[in-house]
């Protein structure tokens, strides 16, 4: 169970990270910068609530 949380948040980030590198290329560099900010932070906040819900849903277990 675990590991699919962790594989959800690393492919969130994947397809974040994607977007940015699409917005590099198309030279709009502020707007990649920004979306890079956002994919870091939604990544780590997505780590951080499934880490959560796994340490709240064992104490049922």
């Amino acid at each position: 169970m675990e590991k699919y949380l962790w594989s959800q948040a690393y492919l969130h980030s994947f397809v974040l990270y994607n977007i940015v590198l699409k917005n590099c290329n198309n030279g709009n560099l502020a707007s990649s910068y920004l979306m890079l900010t956002a994919s870091c932070f939604l990544t780590a906040c997505h780590l951080i609530f499934f880490q959560g819900c796994i340490v709240y849903a064992e104490k049922f277990i």
